[in-house]
């Protein structure tokens, strides 16, 4: 991540608001570069090294123009200085990449997935853990961040005096922040144990999974690991915890296997099936409908962790279809707005002809 002093807002921004930016830009910088470890139980190693989410070789490398693939990193340092749309296009090496293991639990761990895929019980679920991992680590970033704000904050303050004062409720906001993470983060620590024990005991019936062909390669590839919090509309869900006490974990990816993609949908075999059922059922009816593009595109981009795209797919968006995939982005960057329940429109912005087929008799 670059030094804070090429931090740079667009416009005519008071200085003290850069100041206060530059603050939480120097929290993040902080945590992204120090929150580094192996999820592994007991392990000793030290060398963190950087993992990618979704395979470079075998997968990404297939979509790279000059080396180079798009993303949406959502950092705070292009919080003032974002371009419209809010992607980035970045070398394969630095694209969706954490320090979530040691460089030996890493290679050890993942190696099946690391080459051209074939898909069975053990693929689904290693594909699922390494996106839970990702997801683990993207939590301990951001729970740092929060962490180290208070205190940068204050010494920020004591050396600019034109940065107004704290109100006196800062110290218990900040503290409540902490907490809500803490119960979060408690949260992820039993969900990490699950997993971890599934694949010690190869326990890979732990999840389900429905499998579709695109029956052609995609401009893209995408490794997700969420909840049925959101349904695939955006639209918020309530599991109650008496019914399902884990966090109610789905997957999914896209990703090329023998020479086409493939949507690889997962969840925890413990939810109530209703859930699952309802998100496949809205899969097929928008293929069907012509709108799967739509409503994975948007999707994937208010989920915003786990896309990468061909540098040239941007231009087939177009102004109407990118603002229908970002302005949710922007809402929740800079005002911590929900993104609202996606629209189904007609005809679709993205006419792509995007079709799934199930090729799976039944769940695996």
């Amino acid at each position: 991540m670059e030094p804070v002093k090429s931090f740079k807002l667009k416009g005519d921004i008071p200085a003290w608001i850069e100041k206060l930016s530059a603050t939480n830009l120097l929290a993040q910088q902080k945590a992204f570069s120090e929150t580094k470890f192996c999820i592994t139980p007991n392990c000793e190693e030290s060398k963190f090294q950087w993992c990618h989410v979704i395979p470079g070789a075998s997968q990404l490398s297939q979509i790279a123009e000059s080396g180079k693939v798009c993303w949406i990193p959502m950092r705070e340092r292009d919080r003032w200085r974002l371009h419209a749309f809010f992607w980035s296009e970045a070398p394969i090496a630095s694209t969706l990449v954490f320090r979530g293991f040691c460089n030996k639990c890493d290679n050890r761990i993942f190696q099946k997935i690391d080459t051209s895929l074939s898909l069975d019980q053990e693929t689904i679920f290693l594909l699922a853990y390494r996106a839970f991992s990702y997801y683990n680590w993207r939590f301990e970033v951001d729970f740092n961040s929060v962490k180290n704000r208070k205190r940068i904050m204050k010494e920020m303050q004591a050396k600019n005096p034109d940065i107004p004062k704290l109100k006196e409720n800062f110290g218990r906001v900040h503290q409540s922040d902490v907490d809500r993470l803490s119960f979060l983060k408690d949260d992820y620590t039993k969900m990490t144990k699950y997993m971890q024990n599934a694949l010690n005991k190869k326990n890979y019936n732990f999840i389900k999974t429905k499998i579709y062909d695109f029956d052609k390669n995609l401009p893209l590839r995408f490794s997700l690991a969420a909840t049925f919090g959101n349904s695939l509309l955006n639209e918020e869900i309530t599991i109650d915890r008496a019914e399902h006490p884990p966090s109610p974990m789905l997957f999914m990816h896209i990703l090329n296997v023998g020479n086409t993609c493939k949507l690889i949908f997962s969840w925890l075999s413990s939810i109530p099936k209703r859930f699952p059922d309802k998100f496949l059922q809205q899969l097929e009816e928008f293929s069907e409908s012509g709108h799967l593009a739509d409503v994975l595109m948007r999707y994937m981009f208010v989920s915003n962790h786990g896309l990468v795209f061909k540098p040239s797919f941007q231009k087939k968006f177009g102004y109407e279809g990118s603002n229908y995939l970002t302005i949710p982005l922007a809402g929740q960057f800079y005002h911590g707005f929900r993104a609202e329940m996606t629209r189904i429109c007609s005809p679709p912005y993205f006419q792509w002809n995007w079709k799934i087929r199930d090729v799976t008799n039944d769940y695996i």
